[in-house]
């Protein structure tokens, strides 16, 4: 997340984004170790999450530097308590990431794509 940090205010968009799919790519393998603990699987599932909700669209900085702050605070601390999970998930809320999944009354309520 630092390389698409960097990129990002270098303005070179293309070079960040792939920098971001490459971690969000990683997210599976994460969540495979979410035995470690609720906390842990929470925040890796919020993030996977967050990556599918944009849609595509390219992450702010904003909200790359919240990824790498709770990429980080997760591999300094994998068995995050739960409670300090959910702060973790909150902040990434707070910059515009959606961390709830879809639904599938939402799913259907969505208007068809031309």
């Amino acid at each position: 997340m630092e390389h698409a940090r960097d990129a990002l205010r270098s303005n070179d968009l293309i070079r960040s984004d792939h920098h971001v799919h490459s971690i969000q790519l990683l997210l599976p393998q994460l969540f495979r170790c979410r035995a470690i603990g609720d906390g842990f699987a929470a925040v890796v599932n919020a993030l996977e999450i967050a990556f599918v909700n944009q849609g595509g669209q390219p992450l702010t900085e904003k909200q790359i530097v919240t990824v790498l702050r709770t990429l980080k605070e997760l591999r300094s601390r994998p068995f995050v308590p739960f409670d300090l999970a959910q702060q973790s998930i909150e902040e990434l809320e707070k910059v515009g990431l959606g961390v709830d999944p879809v639904t599938l009354g939402e799913l259907f309520d969505a208007e068809p794509e031309p």
